[in-house]
């Protein structure tokens, strides 16, 4: 989606847009697709085929998953990169190509260079402008935006319920915005002809079975923390208050200070998963209501160890 939406706000918007999963196919059929390859260039190659550097001349080739590329075709995409030219697979003569190329990994390019697993000159090529997009579990606040794009995409009427979506922001979603587009449109296909909304029946049952850990508490479930809060003051008061009366010679301060640490970690693990129930998991108003950034939330929900789920 970032990439097609960088194509349609550059110069080039009036150009093709090609994207290729290079994860998806086999080293062979991945440079016949790059490239494009001759009659008779391997079994099955019945007639000459164009290659997507040469269908995106003045438009944009967007590279996904590079990092599932073999090391013979990053030699030969290095080599477009530097000169613009290519030769399709089973040819002769160079050509030449004027593609824009994005490129995207959800591997750590450097750390597949220090395995020897990716090209370093080709990651300092492809290094131009590097844009780093958090999993979807980070910015969960972008699940209903996301979901009406892909409802729009499908040509879909359908909306997704409150509690429906609800659910949907609790899931970690692992697989990020393919996942979520893939549960979109199964829940699409399941609804269609029954409901114009979809609820949480229509979901898989791997988001259905999620533990409800950002669900509105009960006021039971309210009281029983904020009464573990006041027990855990209380027990960590008595404890430093005994420390302190005993007057012991050999006091560990850096023992003390070790249990001051943790306060300071309960409090914020109390004080984080509070306000993120009162928000519904939505991470942009908890931190208004915290007086600090997203970012500083997210450090927080790390740091804390704040068993959300987002």
């Amino acid at each position: 989606m970032l990439a097609h939406f960088i194509h349609q706000a550059s110069m080039r918007y009036d150009q093709p847009f090609i994207a290729i999963n290079c994860g998806a196919l086999s080293e062979t059929l991945l440079e016949s697709e790059l490239f494009g390859h001759e009659k008779g260039a391997f079994t099955g190659a019945l007639k000459e085929k164009k290659g997507i550097f040469e269908i995106a001349n003045r438009g944009t080739l967007f590279l996904d998953e590079i990092g599932e590329a073999s090391l013979a075709t990053q030699v030969k995409l290095l080599r477009v990169l530097e000169t613009g030219e290519y030769i399709r697979v089973g040819g002769e003569t160079v050509r030449k190509t004027n593609a824009r190329i994005i490129a995207a990994s959800h591997v750590d390019l450097s750390q597949a260079v220090k395995e020897k697993t990716f090209r370093e000159d080709l990651l300092y090529r492809l290094d131009v402008v590097k844009l780093t997009l958090p999993p979807l579990r980070e910015r969960i606040e972008d699940l209903p935006v996301l979901i009406k794009h892909f409802l729009k995409k499908l040509n879909s009427t359908l909306t997704f319920s409150d509690d429906a979506i609800l659910q949907m922001k609790q899931y970690p979603w692992p697989g990020n915005v393919r996942e979520l587009f893939n549960v979109v449109k199964r829940a699409v296909t399941l609804a269609e002809g029954e409901t114009m909304v979809i609820t949480p029946d229509y979901l898989p049952e791997k988001i259905r079975t999620e533990t409800n850990m950002l669900s509105t508490p009960s006021d039971e479930e309210k009281n029983h923390k904020e009464m573990d809060l006041e027990s855990y003051l209380q027990n960590w008061t008595s404890y430093i208050l005994s420390l302190w009366k005993e007057n012991n010679e050999r006091l560990d301060l850096k023992h003390i200070l070790d249990a001051v640490k943790d306060l300071e970690t309960q409090i914020g693990r109390f004080f984080v998963w509070k306000t993120l129930k009162e928000t519904l998991g939505d991470k942009k108003e908890a931190a208004e209501r915290l007086n600090i950034t997203v970012r500083q939330l997210r450090y927080l929900l790390k740091e804390k160890g704040t068993a959300s789920k987002e």
